[in-house]
C-alpha cells in the first residue's frame, strides 16, 4: 500500500511540475484586433474605440492595455481585448465582460432580436492574464483567428 501511495505521489508531482512548465501565452492584443478587423465576418464596419472610454464601457480596470471595437448599434458586433496586470485582475475583467455580454443580450432581446444571434455566439476566453471578447457575424472565423494567436508556441 505504501509503496503504491509513493508512486501516486510522484505521479502526481510529475504532472504538477509539467503543467507549471507549460509556457506562457503572449499574445499581441493589438496585432489579434487588426487580423479580426479585417478578416472576420462583420456586417458592419468595425469602429476602433479611444482608449479613455474602454474602462467605463465595459466597466473594468487592471490592465496595462485594452483595445476595444465596435460597429453601430444595430449589429451588436464589437472586439474588447485586455492584458491584465497578473492573472487575478484577468479573472475580474473576465467576470465583468460576462456581464456585459449578459447586459447586451438582455438589451437586444427588447430591442433587435436578431442582434441576440451574434452575442449567442460571442466569444469569451482568459488565457493567462489575457482577455479575450468578439462578437462577429460569423463567430467561426473569428475563432480560427483568436485560436492562431493564443496557441503556445510550438518548439
Amino acid at each position: 500500500m505504501k509503496k503504491g501511495f509513493s508512486a501516486l505521489l510522484i505521479l502526481i508531482l510529475t504532472f504538477s511540475l509539467l503543467i507549471s512548465c507549460a509556457p506562457a501565452v503572449t499574445i499581441d492584443i493589438n496585432a489579434l484586433a487588426d487580423d479580426l478587423v479585417a478578416n472576420a465576418a462583420f456586417a458592419d464596419e468595425p469602429v476602433k474605440r479611444r482608449d479613455d472610454t474602454i474602462s467605463d464601457r465595459y466597466d473594468c480596470t487592471g490592465y496595462v492595455a485594452a483595445v476595444a471595437y465596435a460597429t453601430g448599434g444595430a449589429t451588436a458586433e464589437e472586439i474588447a481585448f485586455f492584458e491584465a496586470e497578473d492573472d487575478k485582475a484577468a479573472a475580474a475583467i473576465y467576470e465583468a465582460m460576462e456581464y456585459h455580454l449578459s447586459s447586451q443580450r438582455r438589451s437586444y432581446e427588447s430591442y433587435n432580436p436578431e442582434g441576440v444571434v451574434n452575442l449567442n455566439g460571442a466569444i469569451l476566453e482568459q488565457h493567462g492574464r489575457y482577455v479575450l471578447f468578439c462578437v462577429c457575424a460569423d463567430a467561426d472565423s473569428a475563432a480560427d483567428i483568436i485560436a492562431s494567436y493564443t496557441a503556445p508556441a510550438q518548439e
